[in-house]
């Protein structure tokens, strides 16, 4: 014989006595990425944002020039030297001499590191041939402006960044920098002289010696 039992009924809920509800299930937010170094990122922002301006103003005066020799060719008029751009203008002569200042103004040998965490991402797609930062960080710097909309070849970025390379060997200020490289030589001759790490103009041992 199968007895039944009796369902418990459930007491009643007076008013006030409510059961706190659970609260809902928060889902975990995906962490923000840290920033190694803000003063680092601010600096390097300012200087890609202003290298643009100046690089662009630049390129657009040389592009008024060409117009104009055309011009006075056609016409048979014989441009001055004053209406022409000096070397120290030159599109690649601001470049140089910007990312020069940019580096010997805010790093030395031992903060230059930070950079070059703040660039990883600019210059990712280089890993695979990257023989390492330190090697000539102007290298990758030049590599992470051509990330920066800022137009510069393989060959260019070869060539500048030895150029610029050799000039810190020497501590140049950097509205000298087009003067001293003219005088030092061809880029040519320069890529030969930074290949001795123990290699420096006569002038600067001496200065050294005294």
């Amino acid at each position: 014989m199968i007895r039944k039992t009796k369902s418990r009924k459930k007491p009643a809920v007076r008013a006030g006595n409510r059961p706190a509800k659970k609260p809902a299930r928060q889902t975990k937010r995906a962490p923000c990425r840290k920033r190694l170094f803000p003063e680092v990122e601010e600096a390097w922002d300012n200087f890609a944002a202003n290298l643009k301006q100046l690089y662009q103003a630049s390129l657009d005066r040389e592009k008024e020039i060409c117009l104009l020799r055309k011009a006075a060719k056609g016409a048979g008029i014989r441009v001055g030297r004053e209406d022409l751009q000096s070397h120290y203008d030159k599109p690649e002569s601001v470049l140089k001499r910007e990312v020069y200042r940019f580096v010997i103004t805010n790093f030395t040998p031992r903060t230059i590191g930070r950079l070059e965490r703040v660039l990883d991402p600019l210059i990712e797609r280089s890993r695979e041939i990257r023989l390492g930062f330190t090697d000539n960080n102007l290298h990758w710097i030049l590599l992470a402006l051509s990330s920066e909309e800022i137009s510069i070849r393989a060959s260019e970025i070869n060539k500048y960044s030895k150029q610029l390379l050799y000039a810190l060997r020497h501590r140049i200020d950097p509205d000298l920098l087009i003067g001293f490289l003219y005088q030092t030589g061809s880029p040519e001759q320069i890529a030969e002289k930074v290949r001795d790490p123990t290699c420096r103009e006569e002038w600067y041992l001496t200065k050294t010696r005294r």
